[in-house]
């Protein structure tokens, strides 16, 4: 074996450290670099999981604009099918009213008349559809639409050049006019209308007014309101300092006690010869409560007196009366319908689709339509 020399052992060594030091660096470059790429791919992987989570956030958004677009769709067909039955509805309802014409001398019956008879809701309906029914003559001087515009620039050339405000119009009987200045407001868009606004102390001097003639009551509510001066109850609950004398009143007119109520009728019996007034007139003269507290309380009544003609003849034939018109009426709607349908009977269920009023009706009575119905 050949011996190195000291020389080459230092150069040996000097080979070695400069290895170890190439070696220190590559392994400190390695894991330099290995850092920076998992610095990287963390970095990458929260892109692609914040990219993930808007493309979710967006699917929502689509799938919500999706639902939103089926919704209003629906509305959109839920509507068109609202408005369809009403057009059907109202078809019938013109059909209705043609067929209570033709009995009555191709003239339709005056409102009242209507209502007595079981087709009040026919007034309804004629009152918010003036130009469907202007083909029919009607008893009541019904004006149609343009016929009270003409008479609103009538009014308004009177008045200066304005249409009087909405209460003077009912004091002077024009309840139709101002009833087609709310449902057609458009048409009445060119007249230009008074606007009055009343401040408390006018209401309360009315009010008081109002007791002074009336004996120190005011007149009912239903009257009031008809009368325009609905906002005076508002002003009793806004202004209760104001308006408490006039709060009591009301108050008292309420509630009426039973034993103040036996009171009220002895001296009704004392006007009438020893009997009370006939039901109609009670309610005509607001005394519905005192019926309502005779048939509540029986013991407390039992020394009065009804009236026993109105109520065992009267009443009766009134209502036979009012019945065989109804009927006479709804027989004749059932004949046209059965004409209609190439003269083949009908069964009850099959009413329901015409009207719902003249299906309970025949169900309610059907041995009258045997004849026409199955």
């Amino acid at each position: 074996m050949t011996l190195l020399s000291n020389k080459e052992n230092s150069e040996l060594k000097k080979l070695v450290k400069l290895l170890d030091i190439s070696n220190n660096k590559l392994n400190n470059k390695l894991n330099i670099t290995q850092s920076k790429l998992k610095v990287s791919i963390s970095q990458e992987q929260s892109k692609i999981i914040g990219l993930k989570s808007k493309i979710r956030e967006i699917q929502k958004l689509e799938h919500q604009k999706s639902i939103k677009i089926q919704k209003k769709e629906l509305e959109e067909v839920k509507q068109k099918i609202k408005d369809m039955k009403k057009r059907e509805k109202l078809k019938i309802r013109i059909k209705e009213a043609e067929m209570i014409a033709i009995y009555n001398n191709n003239v339709l019956p005056t409102p009242l008349w209507l209502e007595n008879n079981g087709f009040g809701f026919l007034r309804k309906i004629i009152r918010d559809n003036l130009i469907a029914f202007e083909h029919i003559k009607q008893a009541k001087r019904q004006k149609t639409i343009f016929q009270h515009v003409k008479f609103a620039e009538k009014l308004a050339e009177e008045n200066e050049g304005q249409l009087p405000y909405a209460l003077k119009l009912r004091q002077r009987g024009y309840i139709s006019l101002n009833i087609c200045i709310k449902k057609h407001p458009e048409m009445f868009a060119h007249i230009k209308q008074e606007k009055v606004q009343r401040i408390p102390e006018d209401y309360l001097n009315i009010a008081e007014e109002i007791i002074k003639k009336n004996n120190g009551e005011l007149y009912p509510k239903e009257t009031m309101i008809k009368l325009g001066y609905s906002y005076l109850y508002v002003c009793v609950d806004k202004y209760p300092t104001m308006f408490s004398h006039i709060k009591k009143i009301i108050n008292a007119k309420k509630s009426r006690t039973p034993k103040e109520w036996v009171i009220v009728a002895e001296e009704i019996m004392k006007k009438n010869n020893g009997t009370l007034y006939p039901y109609k007139k009670l309610r005509e003269i607001r005394y519905s409560g005192l019926i309502n507290c005779m048939r509540n309380h029986p013991q407390m009544f039992k020394h009065i007196k009804p009236n026993k003609k109105y109520l065992s003849n009267g009443l009766k034939t009134e209502a036979k009366r009012k019945h065989n018109k109804a009927l006479q009426q709804h027989k004749e709607i059932v004949k046209q319908l059965v004409e209609e349908n190439n003269e083949k009977k009908l069964k009850i269920q099959d009413l329901r689709q015409f009207d719902q009023t003249l299906y309970s009706f025949v169900r309610k009575y059907p041995e009258e339509f045997k004849d026409i119905i199955e």
